[in-house]
């Protein structure tokens, strides 16, 4: 039961912040002018590409905790 418990915390954790880098990456996909700025600014790309990498490794560990 206690094994249950903490992994679905961990899973509650993990979608949390799945949903704070998924909601990064829509602010970038659909604006087009972010999506302009991309070209343009290393750091704008840089924060897109974090956002994009830490959006999957999230929902790797998800997928990893069977949910």
């Amino acid at each position: 039961m206690d094994q249950n418990r903490s992994r679905l915390e961990r899973a509650e954790g993990y979608l949390s912040d799945y949903e704070k880098q998924q909601a990064i990456v829509e602010k970038y996909e659909h604006n087009p002018f972010l999506k302009g700025k991309m070209l343009f600014s290393k750091s704008i790309k840089q924060e897109y590409e974090d956002a994009v990498a830490a959006r999957d490794r999230y929902k790797f560990y998800m997928e990893k905790n069977g949910l």
